[in-house]
């Protein structure tokens, strides 16, 4: 009657005591499931605002049937009817619930048991429901499911530790593989690798078909005889986190400036061979156009091509052939840092296969309109008369920005694309391929329907949705290439038609847990209890905070109590083990590979954020310093691995 009389508008009741709250009952559950999850049920029940407080016996009812209706073992309460009251703990405990689904009991489709003991010093489910203690109640992990799963390391060649301001294709990229293999890992995923344009983002590239000249290593040139030894010494900076780009441009591009001019006198005869075997078989390709455009560029003061004089930006003939005579010799030095920077990574590639790890590249659906590649190709893009975009790319609005986004990518020429039966797509993909094992696909969605923005719109917001090329793009790839080994970046929000091409060619999209632990429109999806087993799973990607500066983002001083409930959530699952604790969520869920960016099995913050979108500066950044990846973090991440039958 206490609890009826504060409801009925008598002021707010007092806060029941000890023995009202039902605490033996509260702990001894706690104790039965683990993880505090009664308790934490119960103190947002009480803290809660927006909650009605019920009275001891309304909340200890109400949390014995809502405990017994998760097991299946009796009904729920029946919901408060007037006004005042209508408010009550089922939004919460429905909440908690679906964040917490790692506690149901059976799961017949579920092959691998994460459910039963995820972390250590926790008790058994199967103990809370009546089984003999230790009795697993999902059944044997099956071989086929074993077989098919893997881990694997996200980090940029960029991130990698050495001496010359950046990672590079040398030595420190051969080490990280031999460790990635130790450590019992399979994968090793990086973002694009090619001649990074404005801001230095990987994502915005002079060619698609390029690779990285800031890439290529030192160290390799000295070895095979291009450089001396006290020009390395030269170009040597601090050790440190960050990449300061404008010393490297300049240090690496003067030392590869001098590598190409001395090729002729200094490459032994079976570097020339392959050097013109390069030449023969990229050339007419990709590699000659890159390089006259690269030089063009040169002497434009890095000025667009929509700049140059008309003859050069319209590729009339007579204007090509002029050019390839004046500047032969800077195309020829484009020529010999391309051919080199292949000749390494052809190399770094032959190392993985020895260790049994595959690389992971990363194929963006739009290119840069500063570009080789829209330059060649113009009319493989919508562009007007002057060779501006008549429309570009992003995404609408949405549950993160209320005007979208508007990237600026040139949209393609689809109907244009599809006459020549996608014949640039399909050597773009052939020639990914033959960089890397695997291809992360970015922005999937963007084949099955694209967002397109009129150029002249400051914002998103007044684009349309646009039939993409779907089933007829993925096809053609397929008839060329076979089984395609890609992943599809299905994130944010992801329509039927979406997915349904998805499955059709049987692509595996994609998880982040820090999303599932986020209050998104789409986190269900995202907690890793309820992944499905055709996913890649990560506790974030390159455009996430780091897993440590995500969960304590806004809270520096570390409050558990100011955390939102979906972290708080998560800090009471993982015993406050952050972000180890999602490292092992993501480890154990039925995802066939997960994926861990390095800076979170070194449990870094939010300095080492490789990426923030929507910020124009400090980003693509970070990297390792030497002796950071330690032996420890490797066999942690290898114990995991182990455990979860990932290696």
């Amino acid at each position: 009657m206490a609890a009826e009389k504060g409801l009925s508008g008598g002021g707010p009741p007092p806060v029941p005591d000890d023995q009202d709250l039902g605490v033996e009952l509260i702990d001894s559950l706690d104790q039965v499931f683990g993880w505090g999850l009664v308790s934490d049920i119960f103190v947002d029940l009480v803290v809660d605002p927006a909650l009605v407080q019920l009275g001891g016996q309304g909340i200890q009812g109400l949390l014995i049937a809502e405990i017994l209706t998760l097991f299946g073992l009796g009904s729920a309460p029946h919901r408060v009817h007037d006004d005042q009251t209508a408010i009550t703990s089922f939004r919460l405990l429905d909440s908690q619930i679906e964040s917490r689904s790692a506690f149901r009991v059976v799961d017949e489709s579920n092959n691998y048991c994460h459910l039963c003991c995820p972390f250590e010093g926790s008790r058994r489910l199967s103990n809370a429901v009546g089984s003999a203690p230790g009795e697993c109640l999902h059944g044997p992990v099956t071989s086929e499911h074993v077989d098919a799963r893997s881990s694997g390391l996200l980090a940029h060649i960029t991130s990698l530790p050495g001496r010359y301001g950046i990672g590079d294709l040398g030595p420190q990229a051969a080490e990280f593989v031999t460790r990635l293999a130790t450590a019992g890992q399979r994968y090793w995923q990086m973002l694009p690798v090619g001649p990074a344009g404005a801001g230095n983002s990987p994502y915005s590239t002079l060619s698609t078909f390029a690779g990285n000249p800031l890439l290529i290593s030192p160290r390799l040139l000295l070895e095979a005889g291009l450089v001396d030894g006290g020009e390395l010494a030269a170009i040597e900076v601090p050790d440190s986190n960050h990449v300061d780009y404008a010393t490297v441009h300049a240090n690496k591009l003067d030392l590869l400036g001098k590598a190409a001019r001395r090729f002729g006198s200094r490459s032994d005869s079976a570097m020339s061979g392959r050097f013109a075997e390069f030449s023969e078989a990229e050339g007419p390709l990709w590699l000659e156009d890159f390089c006259l455009y690269m030089a063009l560029q040169q002497i434009h003061d890095g000025e667009s091509w929509t700049g140059w004089e008309e003859g050069l930006a319209r590729r009339q003939p007579a204007a090509l052939a002029r050019a390839q005579v004046k500047l032969e010799e800077s195309v020829e030095a484009h020529r010999v840092i391309q051919f080199l920077f292949f000749e390494q990574w052809h190399d770094l590639r032959r190392v993985a296969a020895d260790y049994g790890i595959e690389l992971v590249g990363d194929l963006p659906l739009y290119v840069a309109h500063d570009s080789a590649d829209v330059w060649t190709n113009p009319d493989l893009f919508l562009l007007d008369d002057q060779g501006q975009p008549e429309v570009v790319a992003g995404v609408p609005p949405d549950y993160f920005s209320k005007t979208g986004q508007r990237w600026g990518n040139p949209i393609f020429d689809w109907e244009e694309m599809a006459a020549r039966n996608f014949a640039w797509w399909r050597a773009r993909v052939r020639h990914a391929f033959a960089l890397f094992d695997v291809l992360r696909m970015d922005h999937f969605r963007g084949i099955a329907g694209y967002w397109e923005i009129p150029a002249e719109e400051a914002t998103a917001v007044n684009g349309q949705w646009r039939p993409g090329p779907a089933e007829k793009l993925l096809g053609a790839l397929r008839d060329d290439l076979g089984e395609l080994p890609v992943v599809a970046e299905d994130l944010g929000k992801i329509t039927d038609d979406v997915i349904a091409l998805r499955d059709a060619f049987a692509v595996p999209g994609m998880r982040v847990a820090q999303f599932g632990f986020d209050k998104a429109p789409d986190a269900t999806i995202h907690h890793p209890d309820t992944y499905p087993t055709n996913v890649w799973a990560y506790t974030g990607t390159h455009d996430n905070n780091t897993t440590k500066g995500w969960f304590w983002e806004g809270n520096p001083r570390h409050r558990v109590w100011r955390l939102k409930r979906p972290r708080r959530s998560l800090y009471r699952m993982v015993d406050g083990r952050i972000p180890w604790g999602l490292n092992e969520m993501v480890s154990r869920s039925r995802a066939m590979t997960s994926v861990f960016p390095v800076q979170d099995i070194l449990e870094l913050g939010a300095g080492a954020r490789m990426n923030t979108p929507g910020v124009a500066t400090g980003n693509w950044e970070w990297r390792l310093r030497e002796g950071q990846l330690t032996d420890e973090a490797l066999d942690q991440l290898h114990q995991l691995t182990r455990s979860t039958s990932r290696s």
